[in-house]
């Protein structure tokens, strides 16, 4: 039998309530999920629903090749962001190359504070392009999961497969669901987010 989900946080990973939150929109159906935004936009009257055409994105397979567009995608285009050329590591303000991003501090080196206002702003700046994705409403929730889970640095600290067993059973998520959806996150800017190692990360970079 399959130990409870708050076991497997305790031996796994102390999620944050960020990913938290995503796990628990992964289980709603599309009209809760579109009540869920309904609501969030009411709470936060300087937001707004955007409802434009987007332009196509690449659709990945669990190997990592890329297929053809999903053919149920919006009408029209979009202009594409431009976010620059900063590294993971460089969005945070840290420096340095991927292979090494915690390196060369001196003491002018940012607070803890500081540190997680920078994450906040790096996964703002990822869900922003989220946005843009003509994805399903499942695979945009994956990769909203995977968003959260990257640590301070833009790297997916935990492995996919934990990631996995995190996951309520009946969401009926598997490694290639998760494989899929980080395909689409390693596709997003700064080059090299997403990366669970420092040669992933480089060459990421370098395929950018």
């Amino acid at each position: 039998m399959k130990q409870t989900l708050q076991l497997k946080l305790s031996q796994h990973l102390a999620l944050t309530p960020q990913l938290q939150q995503s796990i628990r929109l992964l289980q709603l159906s599309t009209l809760e999920l579109n009540q869920e935004i309904d609501n969030f936009l009411q709470d936060n009257p300087l937001l707004e629903r955007e409802d434009d055409p987007v332009p196509e994105a690449p659709v990945y397979s669990a190997s990592g090749d890329a297929l053809q567009a999903p053919t149920e995608s919006l009408d029209g285009t979009a202009p594409e962001p431009n976010f620059g050329d900063a590294s993971p590591a460089d969005w945070l303000g840290e420096g340095g190359g991927a292979s090494s991003p915690r390196d060369d501090r001196n003491d002018d080196e940012p607070s803890y504070a500081e540190i997680q206002a920078a994450a906040t702003s790096l996964r703002d700046h990822l869900g922003a392009q989220l946005a843009m994705m003509p994805l399903t409403e499942r695979d945009r929730s994956l990769v909203r999961l995977l968003i959260e889970a990257l640590d301070d640095d833009g790297y997916l600290a935990q492995s996919l497969e934990e990631l996995v067993e995190l996951l309520p059973a009946e969401l009926e998520v598997g490694l290639d669901d998760l494989q899929i959806a980080l395909k689409h996150l390693q596709n997003f800017d700064p080059p090299g987010i997403g990366a669970r190692s420092a040669s992933e990360c480089l060459a990421l970079q370098l395929a950018n």
